[in-house]
């Protein structure tokens, strides 16, 4: 009898053991966010509050997010307002981060077509992060490489255009990964086919390129079908966004490209090198992407702009020229 007795006991002990192991599982081990904004109004409740938490994959438990808050005392100091996770949090940090009351405090669009250099200095111009660390940062090819998973120097063309909203204190590494994960989730949710990481990388380099030349969405399949033409007879892409990228450093933008830009030699003039620029030249959107993707069938080779955003297209250099020269002189 005693020794069932201590069977017993001990299988009561070892199940509360494993029971107490699971539950200091689910506290102490960290859930890996990528970019969550999540809203506790006023008057909230500590239920609904682990709930929402629940709900938004932030906790893996919410009665044992509301007990623990209960056992703490702190079910009715958990603050109402805006926070935003990206990041590891475990379910302490969670309710570190409630109960600190490190709420949103910058919201900031970042525009389409634009380098990572306008990117990084809209950023900090809006006190999130500081313009040098976040440089340097997007551009060391190691945390490039860990962060998007692709053999890459730079995060130029990966931080998406887009509205954000960053909270207090968050370094310079968090910063990019959310507006990289953000990217991420944007290419998944538009069927981006990212499945051959080189071609992949190759596309996004073109749209880049589409994006920048392309004032309307519509253009855009018909652009990157010009530019896929001339890649496959190794002819230049010749495309002006191309020979000013150089001037990004220094936040010089030219609209007009001129004559010495074109024979400027850089790595990412195509005026003068076969082929793609080494990486984007700037964010592109979901569109520009598609467009590379998805491009027009067309036979044409050239195109200019007719002074209205958009673009007059042709199949020769001689039509080319003819074209632009009746533009020019019925312009006076």
């Amino acid at each position: 009898m005693k020794k069932i007795l201590l069977a017993i006991f001990l299988i009561i002990l070892i199940g509360l053991a494993l029971f107490c192991a699971s539950i200091a599982k689910m506290i102490h081990e960290p859930i890996e966010i990528d970019y969550t904004l999540m809203e506790i109004n006023k008057g909230d409740t500590g239920r609904t509050i682990a709930k929402t938490l629940l709900d938004n994959e932030i906790i893996s438990n919410d009665q044992l997010f509301y007990y623990l808050i209960r056992f703490k005392k702190l079910d009715r100091t958990l603050k109402a307002g805006h926070y935003l996770f990206t990041g590891d949090y475990n379910m302490l940090d969670v309710i570190n981060k409630i109960v600190s009351g490190e709420i949103l405090v910058q919201r900031v669009t970042i525009p389409e077509g634009i380098s990572i250099y306008r990117t990084l200095r809209i950023l900090a111009q809006n006190e999130i992060g500081d313009y040098e660390k976040l440089l340097e940062k997007a551009k060391d090819p190691e945390f490039s490489r860990e962060i998007t998973g692709l053999n890459i120097d730079t995060l130029e063309g990966f931080l998406y255009p887009d509205t954000y909203v960053f909270g207090f204190n968050m370094t310079e590494e968090r910063i990019l990964g959310a507006m990289v994960a953000n990217f991420y989730d944007r290419m998944e949710n538009s069927f981006i086919n990212m499945t051959d990481h080189r071609q992949f990388y190759d596309d996004l380099i073109l749209a880049s390129i589409v994006e920048r030349e392309a004032l309307f969405n519509d253009e855009m399949p018909l652009i990157a079908g010009v530019f896929l033409n001339r890649l496959r007879i190794n002819m230049r892409l010749q495309a002006d966004p191309t020979a000013v990228y150089h001037l990004e450093p220094d936040f010089i933008h030219r609209y007009r490209v001129t004559y010495a830009d074109i024979r400027t030699e850089t790595p990412f003039n195509t005026y003068v090198i076969n082929g793609l620029p080494p990486h984007p030249i700037c964010s592109p959107s979901v569109a520009a992407l598609f467009a590379v993707q998805n491009p027009e069938q067309t036979r044409y080779l050239f195109f200019f702009a007719d002074g209205t955003g958009r673009h007059i297209f042709t199949r020769t250099y001689e039509e080319h020229s003819n074209r632009l020269r009746e533009m020019r002189r019925a312009r006076g």
